[in-house]
């Protein structure tokens, strides 16, 4: 379980997030930076201050910089720490709420897992101590009820405007959460929830893996884009240099992750052996996660990718004179698309197209196919990556299993675990 809980708290949707942004400027700095940063320097970095933390008898990063650089030095180093981990949560709490506003199933299976986590944690404390089998496969049936029992809810015209939320709705949701998380005993809800992010993720990649040689998508998008070299991307402004490095840090080199595996995990550990598995391994596995999530990014129709990570302001400026305030969100992203000066990998004008029931859809239709398909009413916009990820996912795994009739169980399957983990 410590793995599951370490992996869990580095990962989130930041491993997500950086390779799907970064796919505009093209496939091939994305790939080199995460293979060669992880190997060199992420995992690298995590394993060692998992290491010096343990040997410290898991004094934190704060801590441990007020006994190498006196009390002014911790203090500043334990501010800035505060700082940026505020940055982060609210960033990863920024892309659960894109994704999940307005969806009733995202909203129901995701706030099922809280009481799944609540049963787990019981069952491995009071009834079943040390049973972590038992536990997880408890943990994992009630999941895949939950994630069942969210399209049902999202079409039962009662239930679903109950678990229809704003996003200032989700945003007081989530300040709950976090409250109880942080005031319950860790072994009650955060490690089994932790846990169960990481089943389900780790579970749903090794699928992936099927997918994706089974698929054998075509990848849409160049090796380096002329993006690559502007400064007006629009799914996030900044050339290649050196945004590539801050776009895309965890899954290559993230510092935060400094900050969680010192103090808790070091706690937790109960030999030295078992540091490089939990931090080296970890930062792997969530380097694994970002290639994963490149390739849904550059597999998909790039028109569909950039309307899905375009806000509304960056649509209407795209499209300049063809945009109208009256027309539909898809008909706005299509106008913004046929604007925009970006080939695909044969050179030619990037289109919006989406197959569906071995019909292929272009334009405004493509898009509400992919929603469709995705069992939501609208796909755009969706910012911050992780919509991106799901449906790229959904769109593999439905090739070998359950078919266009799954398409939406695989979606929200996907989105789940990572809304689990943010």
């Amino acid at each position: 379980m410590l793995f599951g809980q370490h992996f869990a708290a580095i990962s989130g949707a930041g491993p997500l997030v950086g390779p799907i942004l970064a796919a505009q400027m093209g496939y091939l700095p994305s790939v080199l930076w995460i293979i060669l940063g992880v190997i060199f320097a992420g995992a690298v970095q995590d394993m060692l201050m998992l290491w010096i933390s343990a040997k410290r008898r898991g004094r934190s990063f704060g801590q441990m910089a007020t006994d190498e650089m006196g009390k002014v030095g911790g203090i500043v180093i334990s501010v800035f720490l505060v700082v940026v981990t505020a940055i982060a949560m609210a960033l990863l709490a920024l892309v659960a709420i894109k994704a999940m506003a307005s969806s009733p199933w995202a909203v129901f299976s995701l706030g099922m897992t809280i009481p799944i986590a609540l049963a787990m944690g019981c069952y491995e404390r009071f009834l079943r101590p040390g049973r972590v089998i038992e536990t997880t496969a408890l943990g994992f049936v009630l999941l895949v009820l939950a994630i069942a029992g969210g399209g049902m809810i999202a079409s039962n015209p009662t239930l679903a405007p109950i678990f229809t939320l704003d996003a200032k709705q989700l945003v007081v949701a989530l300040i709950v959460y976090s409250f109880a998380a942080a005031a319950l005993p860790h072994w009650l809800l955060v490690t089994p929830r932790d846990y169960l992010s990481t089943l389900m993720k780790i579970g749903t990649l090794a699928l992936l893996v099927v997918g994706i040689v089974v698929a054998n998508p075509q990848v849409q998008v160049p090796a380096l884009t002329t993006l690559a070299s502007r400064s007006d991307g629009p799914t996030f402004s900044g050339a290649l240099f050196p945004f590539l490095f801050v776009t895309i840090a965890c899954g290559a080199l993230s510092g935060f992750h400094g900050a969680v595996s010192s103090g808790l995990t070091p706690k937790t550990v109960e030999k030295e052996n078992q540091i490089r598995m939990i931090g080296y391994g970890s930062m792997l596995v969530e380097s694994f996660t970002a290639i994963i999530a490149l390739i849904a990014a550059v597999t998909i129709s790039q028109g569909v990718y950039f309307s899905m990570n375009m806000s509304p302001a960056q649509i209407e400026a795209a499209a300049g004179p063809a945009y109208s305030a009256t027309a539909s969100a898809e008909d706005n992203a299509v106008a913004a698309i046929g604007a925009m000066d970006v080939d695909d990998i044969e050179g030619r004008h990037m289109d919006v197209a989406w197959t569906s029931g071995g019909t292929t859809y272009e334009g405004a239709a493509a898009l509400e196919a992919a929603a469709r398909d995705a069992g939501e009413t609208t796909l755009v916009p969706r910012t911050g990556g992780a919509t991106t990820f799901a449906i790229g996912m959904a769109n593999f795994l439905k090739s070998y299993l359950g078919g266009e009739n799954a398409m939406a169980f695989w979606y929200h399957s996907r989105s789940c675990s990572r809304r689990c983990s943010s």
